[in-house]
Formats: C-alpha cells, sequence, structure tokens
C-alpha cells in the first residue's frame, strides 16, 4: 500500500515550479483552467 497521497494540485498536472515564473495572472488563469482556487496557493 502507498503511503504518499498526491495532493489535489500534484494531481492537476501542473508545474509549482514553472508557475513560479509565471506573471500573476497568467498563473491564476493556469490554477483556474486546472479546477483549482488560486487564492489558496502562495508563490
Amino acid at each position: 500500500m502507498n503511503d504518499y497521497e498526491k495532493t489535489e494540485f500534484e494531481l492537476s498536472g501542473l508545474d509549482a515550479e514553472a508557475l513560479g515564473f509565471m506573471r500573476e495572472a497568467e498563473r491564476r488563469e493556469a490554477l483556474e483552467a486546472a479546477g483549482l482556487n488560486p487564492d489558496e496557493y502562495d508563490f
């Protein structure tokens, strides 16, 4: 049994490093497109 559970962010397939280099508006759009609330993440 796998003890590691993936987070919603990891399951979305987004790359945290790439998002860190995006402008805020682009990052918000990418997170929203993945079905995530951009206000829950701090970059």
